[in-house]
C-alpha cells in the first residue's frame, strides 16, 4: 500500500470516524459514497491537486490544449510528493477517462493515487501499479464520452463534494472524505478520540444486561 505521507494516526481511523468528527467542525458534505477500486484493501491518503472536464465545445476544443497529458502536468507542476490527483467530470461519471497508461503517468511521478468521477479500465493493470486508486465503475471501452479539460487546480466536484487544491484526501473501503488543510491535525486527532470511543462502547454493549434494558429503556443505540 502506497505510505507516503503516511502519519501514525492513520492507522487507528477509518473514513467513517474522520467523517464523524468532519461533522462537529463543519457544516459543508464532505465525504463520498459509492466508489470502487481495483485494489479495495490500498488507503488513500494525501493531499489534493484537481483537473476538471466539462462536456466538448467544438468551437474551442483542441487535443493540445485540453488533453489529459497536457493538464496533468500542469496539474503537478511543483509536485509534492505522494499527491493525489482529483478528476472531476462534471458528473459524467460514466465516461472511462483513466486506463493502464494515464495511471502509469501518475506512479511515474510520484503520486499516492487518484479519486475520479469516472470509470476506469484496465483494472488489473492497475491494481499492479504502486498507487491508490477509487472511481465510479469500470468498462471496457475507453473513452472520454465528449469531455474537455478545462482547468487544473481548481475547485473539483466528486458527487456532490467539493474539493479544493490542497485539501487532504482519504479514501477507504467505505468512501472518501475531504478535509481542509488547516484542520487536518484537529480532524485526525478528533477522529482517533472517535475510534476509543467506540472501542468503549463496544465493551459496553457485550457487558450490558438485556433484563435490565428492557425493564428500564435505554437512549443509546
Amino acid at each position: 500500500m502506497p505510505r507516503r505521507h503516511w502519519d501514525r494516526r492513520l492507522d487507528e481511523v477509518s473514513s467513517a470516524s474522520i467523517c464523524d468528527a468532519l461533522d462537529e467542525l463543519f457544516d459543508h458534505r464532505a465525504y463520498v459514497r459509492d466508489l470502487i477500486s481495483p485494489t479495495p484493501g490500498r488507503v488513500l491518503f494525501g493531499p489534493a491537486c484537481t483537473v476538471r472536464f466539462v462536456p466538448v465545445r467544438s468551437d474551442v476544443q483542441d487535443d493540445a490544449l485540453h488533453g489529459f497529458q497536457r493538464l496533468f502536468y500542469e496539474a503537478v507542476q511543483e509536485p509534492r510528493e505522494g499527491q493525489v490527483l482529483v478528476v472531476d467530470t462534471s458528473g459524467h461519471w460514466d465516461a472511462a477517462m483513466i486506463g493502464g497508461i494515464k495511471a502509469t503517468r501518475l506512479e511515474a511521478n510520484g503520486l499516492a493515487g487518484l479519486l475520479a468521477d469516472c470509470r476506469f479500465r484496465d483494472f488489473d493493470e492497475i491494481a499492479d501499479l504502486d498507487l491508490a486508486t477509487w472511481c465510479r465503475g469500470s468498462s471496457p471501452k475507453a473513452g472520454s464520452g465528449g469531455l474537455m479539460g478545462v482547468g487544473v487546480n481548481v475547485p473539483a466536484v466528486i458527487g456532490d463534494t467539493t474539493v479544493l487544491p490542497g485539501d487532504w484526501v482519504f479514501v477507504d473501503r467505505e468512501g472518501a472524505v475531504v478535509i481542509p488543510e488547516e484542520a487536518l491535525d484537529d480532524v485526525l486527532d478528533a477522529a482517533v478520540a472517535k475510534e476509543q470511543e467506540d472501542l468503549e462502547r463496544a465493551k459496553r454493549v457485550r457487558e450490558e444486561d438485556p433484563e435490565k434494558i428492557l425493564a428500564q429503556g435505554s437512549g443509546e443505540a
